[in-house]
């Protein structure tokens, strides 16, 4: 049986991924005092750091009993910890799954919905920029955060959800792509708190009339919410146990691109500081494309979705919340996972207007940068240091 065109160049991009995870593992990098063991198996390369807060949620539920706590001691947590529901910082979507299907299930499943969120991103992109469709599941499969879509993280599930978003929001009007838009935003919204900038999508059913599909979708973006909140109202006695939880990560919260700046004036150059930088230019050249392609109220091209309002104002939410992130002593922290999910920015159309050997050279160097972050994350990553 011969597999079709798309079939073969996701299969490729998933290759080039799985490669620089594989370079990861191999790297000639000692393993960390902090480097995990969760299943004594291989699996436990892909298994560090925030994982191990899924796994347990997933074993114990959001109040991990003291003698568990102490595990988390290896990787820098002060236990007891304080306050003792400090795990409801981790929405409930992945522990979930992990309770349901085991650590190592969960694991396998991420990998095979990143194949099938490449496999959407490639329809996407060719409907609408096809001669960037290649060159965009290519570039976001060797992506420098690559590691975390392989990893036992939400990120892969988010963006599998975001993707189905997108895809249903293609045929608004029919009623199967409707349900698909659901699902996705249920999805999203399960797995990380950064689900919640998924109801900018609404937008599209405003701007179409379709109100009570408005109605609905924001109604399926707050199902998963709200059930967790009266989860943790019930067990921990407290509305506020998220915002609790998240302020014991050290996480402040400045000016726009004050952690930019910083990074550059305060704090001596780092791979991570100027990978970060790249990625927000990506972003707003991809936002900026958005407004410009997309910037009427009336709806021009209902098939249009990876060049629309809504997915330049999604994108401008998390870019304005990653810009505004801000850690003393390193302000650019974790700010890259933010930003990685932001899968159109890797569409590169301001490749398009050049001639081929330009266009080419483009490419080439964005790969051979992403490729090499990529591989050198997956290296630190798998080897128990942290990602940045």
């Amino acid at each position: 049986m011969t597999l079709s065109k798309r079939t073969q160049h996701v299969l490729f991009a998933y290759g080039l991924h799985a490669l620089v995870i594989l370079f990861g593992i191999l790297g000639p990098i000692a393993p960390s005092t902090n480097r995990l063991t969760l299943t004594h198996s291989m699996a436990d390369e892909f298994m560090q750091w925030d994982s191990q807060w899924f796994v347990y949620i997933a074993k114990y539920g959001y109040l991990i009993p003291a003698h568990a706590q102490q595990a988390f001691a290896i990787t820098g947590n002060v236990v007891p910890f304080s306050p003792a529901y400090r795990a409801a910082a981790f929405f409930p979507g992945l522990p979930t799954i992990i309770r349901l299907m085991s650590p190592i299930g969960a694991l396998v499943l991420v990998e095979v919905l990143f194949f099938c969120a490449l496999w959407l991103m490639y329809g996407l992109v060719e409907h609408e920029r096809p001669a960037l469709k290649s060159i965009a599941v290519i570039l976001f499969a060797v992506n420098p955060c690559a590691i975390y879509f392989s990893a036992l993280y939400t990120e892969t599930f988010s963006l599998f959800g975001i993707l189905l978003i997108m895809y249903g929001l293609r045929q608004p009007r029919a009623r199967r792509s409707y349900l698909l838009s659901l699902v996705g935003v249920m999805l999203a919204t399960s797995m990380h708190d950064l689900g919640v900038f998924c109801i900018a999508f609404a937008l599209r059913f405003i701007r179409l009339r379709l109100w009570w599909r408005a109605v609905g979708y924001v109604a399926a973006a707050g199902v998963v919410p709200l059930i967790y909140e009266l989860y943790l109202l019930m067990t921990v006695h407290t509305p506020f146990a998220i915002f609790a939880a998240e302020d014991t990560w050290a996480r402040s919260w400045q000016a726009p691109f004050v952690n930019v700046l910083e990074s550059f004036v305060r704090y001596p150059l780092t791979l991570n500081t100027l990978v970060v930088t790249l990625m927000m230019i990506l972003v707003i050249v991809h936002i900026v494309r958005c407004f410009k392609a997309d910037g009427r109220w009336r709806v021009t091209h209902e098939e249009q979705v990876v060049e629309s309002l809504e997915s330049g104002l999604w994108m401008a939410g998390i870019l304005l919340l990653s810009a505004c992130a801000y850690i003393t002593g390193y302000p650019l922290k974790s700010v890259l996972r933010f930003l990685c999910i932001l899968w159109p920015a890797f569409v590169p159309g301001f490749l398009l207007n050049r001639s081929a050997i330009a266009r080419m050279q483009g490419v080439c160097a964005l790969m051979l940068a992403f490729g090499c972050t990529a591989a050198y994350g997956a290296a630190l990553f798998c080897h128990g240091w942290f990602f940045q």
